[in-house]
């Protein structure tokens, strides 16, 4: 039964058995694979993951306001795929107010753009 991490975007991250949020490891095919992987873990992209499993319909790990314990490693082995090592952590709760906080600018920021916008 094969395991995925499922990013904020949507994008489902095959995964080795026993992840945790401290350690999500990944097997890739290739480098070019183990890039797209890594290009994927943004602090944006990891706010808000969950563990699922294949053929199963709910998740058996969600969590919110997540983000980088550190970027994402790759070691490259003698067959040649790609060790990727993701490692995140629960926010602080001043982090968490701060992420909070930009997203509600953000939104804020596009209204205004879309009023500004139709009033020309």
């Amino acid at each position: 039964m094969n395991n995925f991490l499922k990013l904020k975007d949507g994008t489902m991250i095959e995964i080795e058995e026993d992840a945790t949020l401290e350690k999500i490891v990944s097997i890739a095919p290739d480098e070019t694979k183990a890039i797209e992987i890594c290009k994927k873990i943004t602090d944006d992209n990891v706010c808000m993951v969950e563990f699922q499993r294949s053929g199963k319909d709910k998740p058996y790990g969600t969590y919110e306001n997540v983000t980088l314990s550190d970027i994402p490693s790759r070691q490259t082995k003698s067959d040649g795929t790609v060790i990727v090592t993701i490692r995140l952590r629960k926010m602080t709760e001043i982090e968490t107010v701060v992420h909070d906080f930009k997203q509600s600018q953000e939104m804020q920021n596009a209204v205004l753009d879309q009023i500004l916008m139709g009033a020309e």
